[in-house]
């Protein structure tokens, strides 16, 4: 009996002792992959961090560092089973609101709206004065076309103080697709003063004022954001969501017969040096509101002589 015990005890001693050198190795492994980390070296990095999980599948800070090493090797990575595997096991973790959040944010970049939501909701339940994660939840809500709800999550992220200009401009936008100009105002203002080398928020809101029918501002704004950053203005007006022009294409399908927008996007045109094309948005302003032509002369003359 006690040589049956004495061998049982000297396998668990070898058991331990394996389990202790795995441990050390692991260690050693992490230490050179956090090196690498805070080196910028994202390639060592991940690949030490991929040997600790070899040894240690449940470690969840090799899993949460791997995703940012990958994340820095290629912003476009996809480390789904490494986000779910953390929440998998390890669902306590000191920074699992971090590990909802990026899988929030990947989700809405694929367009997986819905779960992107639902991460952002347990995020929150960590966190809930984090103004990014509403702001981040906005953005979902917009792409689902719920904007009540989208409205009510950026104004959180601006009352939390987001030091971000997205929620202002993007709340700004809510406002004017509700035709709520002065409000989009307010906004803008806000951003600019937050950030005063803000080349949209300019932008937006100089296109408020000429669709308010103010066109010395609407101007005078528009060209201090061409004086800001050009390249970011005239890129931003030619796609991509949350660019001026781009939301001035979704105000058109709700207000088809307001000239005042055409005029708008005939002035973005003239900036993306789109010649044809802001004569045809001229064009169709003075179809609907002929007494315009006189102002859209004298704006087409001013904008033309900033080059």
């Amino acid at each position: 009996m006690f040589k049956k015990f004495l061998i049982f005890a000297v396998l668990v001693l070898a058991c331990i002792d394996a389990s202790a050198q795995t441990n050390k190795v692991a260690r050693e492994f992490l230490q050179s992959a956090n090196t690498h980390l805070r080196a910028n070296e994202y390639e060592a990095a991940a690949a030490d961090y991929k040997k600790v999980i070899e040894l240690e599948p449940n470690n969840a800070d090799a899993l949460f560092y791997l995703i940012a090493s990958l994340n820095s090797i290629n912003p476009y990575s996809d480390p789904t089973e490494y986000w779910d595997r953390i929440i998998e096991v390890a669902p306590h973790y000191k920074l699992i609101y971090i590990v909802y959040m990026q899988r929030a944010n990947y989700r809405a970049r694929i367009g997986k709206f819905d779960e992107s939501i639902s991460d952002v909701n347990k995020a929150l339940e960590f966190t809930p004065d984090d103004g990014s994660l509403y702001h981040l939840r906005g953005y979902s809500y917009i792409m689902k076309g719920n904007l009540e709800a989208a409205h009510a999550d950026y104004n959180k992220s601006v009352e939390l103080k987001t030091r971000l200009q997205n929620p202002l401009l993007t709340r700004g936008y809510l406002l004017r697709m509700r035709r709520d100009f002065a409000g989009a105002v307010t906004d803008y203002t806000m951003a600019i003063d937050w950030n005063p080398n803000d080349s949209i928020a300019y932008v937006d809101r100089g296109t408020v004022y000429v669709m308010m029918g103010q066109i010395d501002q609407g101007l005078a704004d528009i060209r201090k954001g061409m004086q800001l950053d050009q390249v970011s203005v005239a890129e931003r007006a030619i796609e991509g969501f949350g660019c001026p022009f781009c939301s001035l294409n979704v105000y058109v399908i709700g207000y088809p017969m307001d000239a005042r927008v055409y005029e708008a996007r005939g002035i973005l045109r003239i900036l993306q040096k789109q010649e044809s094309d802001a004569r045809s948005e001229f064009d169709r302003s003075l179809s609907i509101a002929p007494e315009l032509k006189p102002e859209i002369e004298r704006v087409k003359k001013e904008i033309l002589s900033w080059n």
